[in-house]
């Protein structure tokens, strides 16, 4: 138990640390807000009505990676992310838990060129509408809080909810699906396997249980 504690939080410091997919500008997460007094806050009303939103549209570019993912067997999905006309504004790292019962976003930021546009808030979206599940976010910064506030009214207009748990919690949250031990190790066994043939490493991990 000792030991998948270790493993756990290794991953965790894995997932938070791993490169951005690339870009020209370093991103920041999401979309911090200028300032934080009352009348700004008072910018959250236009945000009630998911009907009320004219946010741009996107579209996301994703690779998996199976190895070792807090969800695993299902994998860590990496996206960069595109907006119609304007070509790369973004990323969102994210996966569905194993029993798909809820979406665990890792990390989300807009590049300089598009902050403060609604697309961070448009990453949202697409994430509550394609699949329906209460989000769960792990490293909110307090510079994006007025971002968050926005995005958790948006996501209860469209029937979802966003959450935020801490490092601490995510083994208490995996052991929700520890009955899928002998599919992690199996996995994990197949992606050994895929690297002793010589596979590249997204090769390796980009396939799941086959």
């Amino acid at each position: 138990m000792v030991l998948n504690s270790i493993v756990i939080a290794c991953r965790a410091v894995q997932i938070f640390l791993r490169p951005k997919p690339a870009c020209n500008d370093a991103p920041v997460v999401c979309e911090p807000a200028a300032d934080t007094n009352s009348s700004t806050m008072l910018n959250l009303e236009k945000y009630r009505k998911d009907a009320e939103l004219a946010l741009p549209k996107i579209t996301l570019d994703e690779t998996m990676d199976h190895m070792k993912c807090f969800t695993s067997p299902n994998p860590d999905r990496i996206s960069t992310v595109y907006a119609n006309g304007a070509g790369r504004i973004g990323y969102v790292t994210y996966a569905v838990s194993p029993i798909f019962d809820k979406l665990y976003i890792y990390g989300i930021g807009t590049d300089e060129d598009f902050r403060r546009q609604g697309y961070g808030l448009s990453i949202i979206r697409h994430l509550a509408r394609t699949y329906r599940l209460p989000i769960i976010t792990f490293n909110e910064v307090g510079s994006a809080r007025m971002f968050w506030a926005q995005a958790r009214q948006m996501a209860t207009s469209i029937g979802s909810s966003i959450t935020t748990m801490s490092v601490g919690e995510m083994n208490q949250e995996r052991a929700r699906w520890e009955h899928l031990r002998p599919d992690m190790i199996r996995l994990e066994n197949l992606i050994t396997q895929r690297f002793l043939k010589g596979e590249s490493y997204q090769s390796a991990v980009g396939r799941g249980l086959e």
